[in-house]
């Protein structure tokens, strides 16, 4: 070591001391020109002790850090863990302590469960409130899912050929309902671009339809850029009221027991009343009318 160094190490001239905030120990500086050069603090901090004492720290605590920061005892004292509180035990006969109180009974009456029914258990009877349900099905997997574990399957966007799968899928005794879109128009340029953007959002972003359609028949062109008049026609009744009827005579011809008319119009917004009350005038048997 440098003379100079050594002499300010020992004795840390006037001019030069300042205070480490983490160890709390005189740096010595040496300036030299403009700059000025650190000492690292543990060269400082063992010439305070005798050379006993630093071999007594070394063999306890290892050899001291380079950077002067103390090194934590490899087994530091620490203090008993305190010990958990007692868990409260449940009073015989009643409830547990930290939970709340039981509400009224009368408030919140508790309904009796269902019993659930696994996989191929019995099969399900008249009684059972299961029988009441329709599934939504498309696909084959789907349909007989339907026959066996519910009332019957709720078609939608199909043409009266899909109408006969389903019926022979589903068996003579479940039940099929049919949706059918329609369009009440004269015109049939406007009537059928109606029906074209209607057909054109699930041939677009449905992609369960479009593998319905493609096992009916229908190719890519039909679907894409845009529906084709043959898919429009087959999936929507536009034009007058005879036209409606034939449609909903095709689909019950091919099996179903009940079809659900959707009116469509050009405004989505708008409520179709005026061909609601013309549709059920024309199609549903005298007194099952609506009352105005």
């Amino acid at each position: 070591m440098d003379l100079r160094l050594r002499t300010a190490a020992r004795r840390g001239g006037p001019r030069g001391r300042r205070r480490d905030r983490r160890t709390r120990l005189r740096r010595p500086v040496v300036r030299r020109g403009r700059g000025s050069r650190q000492l690292r603090p543990g060269l400082a901090a063992a010439r305070r002790h005798p050379p006993d004492h630093r071999r007594l720290r070394h063999r306890r605590h290892g050899p001291a850090h380079p950077a002067g920061h103390r090194r934590r005892h490899p087994h530091p004292r620490r203090r008993p863990p305190r010990p958990l509180p007692a868990r409260p035990r449940r009073p015989p006969g009643g409830r547990h302590p930290r939970r709340h109180p039981r509400r009224p009974a009368g408030r919140h009456p508790r309904l009796p469960r269902r019993p659930r029914r696994r996989p191929g258990g019995p099969a399900a009877t008249a009684a059972d409130p299961v029988r009441r349900r329709l599934l939504a099905a498309l696909g084959p997997a789907m349909l007989r899912l339907a026959a066996a574990r519910t009332a019957g399957a709720h078609t939608y966007f199909v043409p009266p050929e899909h109408t006969a799968l389903a019926r022979t899928a589903l068996g003579p005794d479940a039940v099929l309902a049919v949706e059918q879109a329609v369009v009440l128009d004269p015109d049939p340029a406007r009537a059928r671009e109606t029906a074209t953007a209607h057909v054109a959002v699930y041939t677009t972003y449905a992609a369960h339809q479009q593998a319905n359609l493609r096992r009916l028949g229908f190719t890519d062109q039909d679907l894409a850029p845009a529906p084709s008049r043959r898919l429009v026609d087959a999936l929507v009744a536009h034009g007058d009221l005879d036209a409606v009827a034939r449609r909903v005579g095709e689909h019950l011809d091919a099996g179903a027991d009940h079809v659900c008319l959707q009116v469509l119009t050009p405004d989505p917004a708008e409520l179709p009343l005026p061909a609601w009350r013309e549709l059920a005038a024309a199609l549903l048997p005298p007194g099952a009318g609506p009352a105005s």
